[in-house]
């Protein structure tokens, strides 16, 4: 199985985008949630809508690294695997690196096509935050 390291760097300051990051409902307006109909069940758990259906994400808690990991899963299994996420301060801006691994059953095509996904989620915040400094 492989993984693979996705980073941008986002012109803004560590502290607003680690604001902007940790509010679970930003989420949909720049992952891949379908909708921004997201249902809070408790503490760091909440169902999103996604293409294959509803799915719980179980965020980690506000803390003081820029960590930002978390589970997804659907409702009634188990949790799923760790989604390692970190956001780094770099001089006035900062850096979002998500760890993305490849899971059982999944294909090299396939993962393949979920980084370039990614790529295009990171990409659509960056423009989202970069764009509301210009405000």
């Amino acid at each position: 199985m492989s993984s693979e390291a996705i980073s941008i760097v986002i012109e803004q300051p560590f502290d607003e985008v680690y604001r902007f990051l940790v509010d679970p409902l930003n989420f949909p307006s720049w992952g891949p949630a379908q909708s921004s109909d997201m249902r809070h069940l408790g503490a760091g758990d909440w169902l999103v809508d996604f293409q294959k259906g509803p799915m719980i994400l179980r965020f980690t808690e506000p803390n003081l690294y820029g960590v930002l990991d978390y589970r997804i899963f659907r409702p009634g299994d188990a949790p799923g695997h760790l989604v390692s996420v970190r956001l780094l301060p770099v001089g006035e801006a900062c850096e979002l690196t998500m760890i993305w691994r490849q899971r059982l059953g999944v294909g090299d095509q396939q993962f393949a096509a979920e980084c370039i996904g990614i790529r295009g989620y990171f990409a659509r915040l960056k423009t989202l935050l970069e764009a509301d400094a210009g405000d």
